[in-house]
């Protein structure tokens, strides 16, 4: 409910409902409302903004409404079905003052809540909520009761007598007078009452209203009516919140106006307690920088802040450190004490025993001329570099301005221990090979605390050592007893160049590896904690040459692969291995190190290859299965023999689901001949390395083979012998092709030959100049057309050129030398045919001179 002081002329109470032919949508020219429903229309109104709006209303019109008796009047349009708006003015035109609004009351519709006094006019505006919201409303006004009278004491001018104890009072019908007498009073007390009140002896008297039912405010105003000036006022009050108390000194027969009322509309019942209060104990001695307690070398030094003043002093630096009596600074209720010390050095500074939290500053000199020094928040903390026989002025006080727990404390103050010779890097101690043990209880921690690479190291040492042999050298804080930290440096003082730092390498153990020290220089080594503050236990340095790891094997990159032509089982260790970084170009099927779309554990590392070429036609498979120094590898492979192979296939894990992390790639129809970079790691960076295999299989079936037999065959005429190779996968027919070298040159005479085949090859006669491996039966490759082959068929019949290397005339050879042996054998009857698993033994027949000879024998298991 809104209450109205301000007394309204109007017209009788009485009116039965009427229609509003005279409605309007402008305050200059408003309708008329009565007591009941008035119905209204605001079907395309225009939005007329009143010059005193209470609150935006869209589509809106005005009435005026003229109460017969004093009452508190209900304006509503909860009847009304689409979103509405109101606001009530205090008077009947475009001039009037607004008295309330209200949005959503009754659902989305609206209703206020005013009183008007017999006679009185107010302009009632109603609407819409927004753009749209218009339409058939009803405007109903309900009369209520007239509000209960204002208090007797509602002014400044007619205030009731209060006497010491409790005064009761009740503001719910009270005004607001905005009285403050003459300020600084708050004018911001609502529904205030005014009490006179007269001492009756010279003291402090407390005025308050602890235990009232509400939000309270009180001020405290020097004289009996409207022109007394204020003495003092009080929102809330400590434990007493949220009620007020206000304490006055006051002389005999002096009378004071005392002004209760609430927080903002804040009203109900409440007392008005006064009492004499008792008079706060006067402030220590050394309440102010100019009668500071004389106190000199260390020990514990009482003191009591409990009635101590807030001086403001801050050594003249009331802005960046020693910030005077605001929030932060120790001239808040604070003592002082005039202090030199003994002995120059650090000292600790400790007010904790008081149990509040404290500020302390200290400031050079003895008196209010003193200069601010330190400030510290901290209720210990240490003053370093005081100078012995110099007088510095310790100011004690709170954190803030509250003035809460203020108490008895003692200053304590203690000198620290020095700290030790090797302190800083200008003094370093020598440290040798082995371990060499340090105590950092008493050290500092250097100027700036942070070294090299970033990281802190607190309360520091500093050491020295000097190479004796050219090596790797490893230093470390391994075997300290706390979360350690290590620096190194080239040089021998505080000039020397960062190598390296560690702060965390196992169990805070910290570790720095110096590669290829020599002879005679000087590292400084710095050791302490992972931050200022660690400190008070022992440590210790190694010093130790460590061992250089091997070199990485020779096929630890693509362009020096491993060169293998045949499968079968190759066995590698990748511990020293390092990561090429290879991808074969693809780096999301080969596992590239680089790729920003995998993480560590999704790369491969620590990397070998080979170079396989495949010694025949078929499917094969490339596995790691049988690996022991790793259970976790990668493979990838890749078409080509070095750096420009590109990636093919990869594999992590064979089966993730069955616990297997080992690799395995199968390929499907590989050519004779063709090369491929095999590429094998682990699945992330050096964690797991170590012994391996590597497998090529050919599922398939076997390659076919070849064995030298008769080996060296007869020399013939002119002192060499004819030796025979075999090359798989690269001639027609069966897949073999053989080669003939070192026979007659071409002389005077041509040298002819051709091959013998047999399904036996262990004997070994004389036959004219040569050897004769084969047995029977036995068959040459003549010229005759093979029945399953097609021209040329069988033909091997050829001679030597130049170098000795058997030419090929028949067109049996795809190279124009030697002979691709067909399918089909020569035996008699024809139609025989060479099968995978079959065994055949081959030498070649060849004149020489008047004479013949005989080559060495090939063992060919197909």
């Amino acid at each position: 409910m809104q209450t109205f002081t301000k007394a309204l002329l109007g017209s009788a109470l009485g009116f039965a409902f009427a229609g509003m032919a005279s409605a309007q949508g402008d305050c200059a020219t408003p309708g008329v409302a009565v007591v009941g429903a008035n119905a209204y229309d605001t079907t395309g109104a225009s939005t007329d903004v009143h010059p005193n709006s209470c609150t935006a209303i869209t589509a809106n019109q005005f009435y005026t409404f003229t109460a017969a008796v004093d009452g508190t009047y209900t304006f509503d349009l909860c009847a009304t079905t689409y979103d509405t708006k109101m606001a009530v003015y205090d008077g009947a035109d475009c001039s009037a003052p607004c008295l309330a609004s209200n949005d959503d009351s009754c659902g989305l519709a609206s209703s206020v809540d005013v009183v008007v006094l017999s006679g009185a006019t107010v302009l009632v505006e109603v609407g819409g909520f927004g753009g749209g919201d218009e339409g058939i409303g009803t405007l109903t006004v309900t009369a209520g009761p007239p509000p209960p009278p204002a208090p007797v004491n509602d002014t400044c001018a007619t205030p009731l007598v209060a006497t010491l104890g409790a005064t009761a009072f009740d503001n719910s019908a009270a005004g607001s007078s905005g009285f403050n007498g003459g300020g600084p009073c708050s004018a911001a007390i609502g529904a205030d009452m005014f009490y006179l009140f007269t001492a009756g002896s010279d003291d402090t008297f407390t005025f308050d209203t602890c235990g009232s039912s509400f939000d309270t405010r009180l001020a405290v105003h020097d004289g009996s009516g409207c022109g007394a000036t204020c003495l003092g006022d009080n929102d809330d009050a400590g434990s007493c919140s949220p009620q007020s108390s206000v304490d006055v000194s006051l002389l005999t027969g002096q009378t004071v106006l005392v002004q209760v009322g609430g927080f903002g509309a804040n009203t109900g019942t409440g007392d008005l307690n006064i009492f004499v209060s008792t008079p706060p104990p006067p402030p220590p001695a050394n309440d102010t920088c100019a009668t500071p307690d004389v106190i000199a070398g260390e020990g514990s030094f009482a003191y009591d802040r409990t009635s101590a003043t807030s001086s403001g002093f801050d050594g003249g630096d009331g802005v960046t450190t020693c910030e005077g009596a605001v929030d932060g600074g120790s001239g808040n209720f604070d003592v002082f004490f005039a202090w030199t010390p003994a002995v120059s050095g650090d000292y600790t500074i400790d007010t904790s025993s008081e149990g509040n939290d404290t500020n302390t500053d200290v400031h050079l000199g003895a008196d209010c001329t003193a200069t601010c020094l330190v400030d510290s928040d901290p209720a210990t903390f240490t003053f370093s570099g005081a100078v012995g026989g110099t007088a510095y002025l310790i100011q004690i006080g709170n954190w803030n301005d509250t003035g809460a727990g203020n108490g008895p404390g003692t200053l304590d103050i203690t000198l620290n221990a020095l700290p030790p010779a090797n302190d800083t890097c200008a003094t370093p101690a020598a440290a040798a090979l082995g371990a060499n043990p340090f105590d950092n209880t008493t050290a500092t921690t250097s100027s700036p605390a942070n070294t090299c690479g970033g990281e802190v190291i607190g309360n520091d040492l500093f050491y020295t050592y000097v190479v004796a042999a050219d090596g790797d050298y490893t230093f470390d804080t391994i075997g300290t007893s706390y979360d350690s930290e290590i620096s190194v440096g080239l040089g021998a003082d505080c000039s020397a160049t960062c190598l390296g730092t560690d702060d965390f390498n196992g169990a805070g153990n910290d570790v720095v590896d110096v590669i290829g020290a020599l002879t005679g220089e000087i590292y400084l080594i710095r050791v302490g904690g992972w931050q200022d503050g660690v400190n008070g236990a022992t440590g210790v340095l190694n010093i130790s040459v460590t061992i250089p790891p091997p070199p990485p094997p020779a096929n630890n990159d693509c362009s020096t692969p491993e060169a293998i032509a045949a499968e079968g089982t190759y066995v590698y260790n990748n511990e020293f291995a390092t990561t090429s970084g290879f991808d074969g170009g693809d780096p999301l099927l080969c596992h590239s190190p680089t790729n920003p779309d995998l993480d560590e554990f999704g790369q491969q590392h620590n990397d070998l290859f080979w170079a396989f070429t495949v010694p025949c036609d078929g499917d094969y498979q490339f596995d790691t299965t049988g690996s022991t120094g790793f259970d976790d590898s990668r493979l990838s492979v890749h078409l080509g023999a070095d750096c420009t192979a590109t990636c093919v296939a990869s594999n992590d894990d064979i089966d993730t689901g069955a616990g297997n992390y080992l690799s395995q790639v199968d390929l499907i129809g590989l050519v004779a001949g063709d090369t491929y970079l095999v590429q094998v790691g682990t699945w992330n960076d050096g964690e797991e390395t170590g012994d391996g295999l590597l497998n090529i299989t050919n599922t398939s079936g076997a390659c076919p083979t070849a064995n030298v037999l008769c080996d060296p065959a007869n020399n013939h005429n002119q002192g060499g012998s004819v030796s025979l190779t075999a090359t798989f996968g690269t001639g027609i027919g069966s897949g073999l092709h053989i080669d003939a070298s070192g026979g007659p040159t071409l002389g005077p005479v041509a040298s002819w030959g051709f091959f013998l085949v047999s399904a036996s090859g262990t004997a070994s006669g004389p036959l004219m100049n040569g050897i004769l491996c084969l047995d029977e039966p036995m068959a040459r490759y003549a010229p005759q057309t093979a029945a399953t082959q097609g021209i040329p068929g069988l033909d091997s019949i050829s001679r030597f050129d130049a170098v000795g290397d058997l030419e090929n005339f028949a067109g049996t050879s795809t190279t124009g030398y030697g002979f691709d042996v067909p399918t089909e054998l020569p035996f008699t009857p024809s139609g025989s045919v060479i099968a995978p698993g079959d065994t055949y033994y081959y030498q070649l027949w060849y004149r020489d001179l008047s004479s013949s000879n005989l080559s060495n024998m090939l063992e060919v298991n197909f």
